[in-house]
């Protein structure tokens, strides 16, 4: 069960950040965040699980089916975005790459490892220009964390391995490459107003969370740098949709989100005491020793928050437990909680939740599909293929091809 109670914030409060209560720097402007709202959504059960939804309870609005490359054999996908009629999918083969498809599932380009590079930003800020083929060991890709994507279907990724942000142009061209080796910051967001929002995970600028112009220049230092932590948690703590993008500190139960490139609220999440920082925060920021890992890995509660999305409509969140991941999905104007892990009645082909507004996306992967498709179709299978709705039944009677992206309502 999920509670949520707000009240309207009309100063700055630092504090509501559980790994920033003891920051020893200050900001340069003391209102950095500006006026914000406060709310807590207090998780009563982190392993409770929500009433499936019965097949008349939602409905899928549309599937899209997925263009893939004929020689893409072994493959694993590691993210999905919808934004501007346009899918993203983040695919990590013999190399890691973005798939971007129209929103009929025609593969438009992907990303690679040589790439054409208009211009570079060095890290002063200067703009040097390069030629059409760009020295390839420099501009590869090594560590693609994080992609973002801008009102112009300009594709951002943030590369952490290399330090550096590769920004494709709708075509599928590099047309910049913005160096953050000098901050070296841990992820990296995109706002609305093409500015980018870096966290750090050691002290390099005195910042915790700061904004990032083109040119990679700090240009305002939004949250002091408080703690250093000597463990990391998910690669991702940016979640970009439609003109939000959420924050999730590292490991801290408060997520900032963003909405028109202003603060719109601070979202507490209560565990009822169940979070690692309350239990045994000296462990994460502490001295490593030979059992801190088993410590932390062994901990009876929330080890950190891996997914916060939100739109007008819905709020995803997940996070990881003991020996499994928890996922709580509320629908705002109802305050309903669904379980998230497993929403639906039947077979259950889909992964990789996406807010897209009122709309759930899903990805229904190729291999899951398959693997459904081998089940031999005995009592068990076929109640829980009855179940299913018909769109979910045609995939697996292979009349829709996968992988394919699901849009659904829920009623």
């Amino acid at each position: 069960m999920i509670r949520k109670n707000s009240i309207k914030a009309k100063y700055l409060a630092l504090v509501v950040f559980s790994m920033l209560i003891f920051a020893a720097c200050s900001l340069e402007t003391p209102n950095a965040l500006g006026d914000y709202k406060k709310e807590t959504i207090t998780v009563d059960s982190l392993e409770a699980q929500s009433k499936l939804l019965t097949k008349e309870q939602y409905s899928i609005d549309s599937v899209c089916s997925l263009e893939l490359p004929q020689n893409l054999e072994y493959y694993s996908v590691r993210r999905l975005m919808v934004r501007n009629n346009r899918a993203y999918v983040q695919i990590n083969s013999y190399e890691n790459s973005v798939y971007v498809y129209d929103s009929n599932g025609k593969l438009l380009w992907k990303t690679g490892r040589n790439d054409v590079v208009k211009s570079v930003s060095d890290s002063d800020g200067k703009i040097r220009k390069v030629g059409k083929k760009a020295d390839a060991k420099d501009e590869q890709m090594v560590d693609p964390a994080d992609f973002f994507v801008d009102d112009n279907d300009n594709l951002h990724i943030f590369d952490r391995g290399a330090q550096k942000i590769f920004v494709f142009d709708s075509e599928g061209k590099v047309v910049k490459t913005i160096y953050t080796d000098r901050d070296n910051p841990y992820a990296v967001g995109l706002m609305n107003n093409g500015e980018y929002m870096l966290s750090f995970g050691e002290n390099t600028c005195g910042a915790a969370l700061a904004t990032y112009d083109e040119f990679g220049r700090i240009q305002k230092k939004l949250l002091p740098f408080g703690q250093e932590y000597n463990f990391s948690v998910a690669n991702r703590c940016f979640f970009q949709n439609g003109n939000r993008l959420c924050h999730i500190p590292l490991f801290s139960d408060s997520i900032l989100v963003f909405n028109n490139d202003k603060l719109e609220k601070v979202v507490k999440l209560d565990f009822k005491g169940r979070f690692i920082t309350d239990v045994i925060s000296d462990v994460i920021t502490g001295e490593v020793k030979k059992d801190e890992t088993y410590k932390i890995s062994s901990f009876d509660g929330v080890q950190y928050i891996s997914v916060y999305q939100e739109t007008d409509s819905w709020i995803n969140v997940c996070y990881a437990l003991k020996k499994q991941y928890g996922e709580r999905l509320i629908r705002k104007k109802t305050n309903e909680s669904f379980s998230g892990n497993t929403l639906f009645e039947g077979l259950q082909p889909f992964t990789y939740l996406f807010l897209l507004d009122d709309k759930l996306v899903f990805l229904a992967q190729k291999d899951m599909v398959e693997y459904l498709r081998r089940q031999p179709r005995d009592e068990k299978f076929m109640e829980e293929y009855n179940k299913s709705a018909p769109k979910v039944q045609a995939l697996i009677d292979g009349k829709i091809k996968a992988p394919a992206i699901f849009y659904i309502s829920i009623k």
